[in-house]
């Protein structure tokens, strides 16, 4: 999988595990502990690659409790970026008050792969609100090119680019077959609907998650 990101153009990436999702239960010290061994594996390999830590973090309600024990890890490992999965089916008004917490903490809140929640894409407004509030939203890069297009209307996709409602694109990789770490072909996409200047600072900030 690293070798496949090179070869794609990526130099630096967040690795982002499932975390409180019903099956993943990865924890801070346990992502640490890998993301450092891992590292060390691509320097022996020569791989050029830089992995940082991170957590993909299902929205429930114990992670003010987990965040405030340091069980749970964010983006770099730096204590300021949250990347947060929402439940596929939830109530409005508990989301809104946790992310308020979450954001009066100092946290800073990204939404992973909104594309793929039912709930934001038949409630426009609600996802207006959210961005209001302070928070992110990261797309899959695979759904430019129509990955989820079986199951998601492409025109949500499309709504949220054009409204310039997505900061940040991922590769979700999950293994080298299936779910590749591939970046170049969204941001060609990105760049071909809003343009390449639109496309070059959605990447440039990326960069600040890991505080380069």
């Amino acid at each position: 999988m690293a070798r496949i990101a090179v070869r794609d153009g990526i130099t630096h990436m967040i690795a982002t595990p499932h975390c409180l999702d019903g099956v993943h239960d990865c924890r801070a010290v346990d992502i640490l502990k890998c993301s450092a061994q891992f590292s060390l594996e691509l320097v022996n390999a020569g791989i050029p690659l830089r992995v940082y830590p991170g957590a993909e973090i299902r929205l429930v309600p114990e992670i003010l409790d987990l965040l405030a024990q340091k069980q749970l890890l964010t983006l770099g490992g730096l204590g300021k970026s949250l990347l947060i999965e929402l439940p596929e089916q939830f109530v409005e008004e508990w989301i809104w008050n946790t992310l308020c917490q979450l954001l009066s903490s100092g946290l800073h809140i990204i939404i992973a792969h909104p594309e793929r929640n039912m709930v934001l894409e038949q409630n426009p407004t609600f996802v207006k609100n959210l961005i209001r509030m302070g928070v992110e939203f990261q797309l899959t890069a695979s759904s430019l090119p129509g990955r989820f297009e079986s199951f998601m209307k492409q025109s949500f996709v499309l709504d949220l680019l054009t409204s310039k409602s997505v900061s940040y694109i991922a590769s979700d990789a999950h293994d080298a077959t299936q779910r590749k770490p591939l970046l170049h072909k969204g941001y060609k996409r990105i760049a071909s609907i809003l343009g390449s200047s639109f496309a070059e600072e959605m990447a440039a900030s990326s960069f600040d998650l890991i505080g380069k």
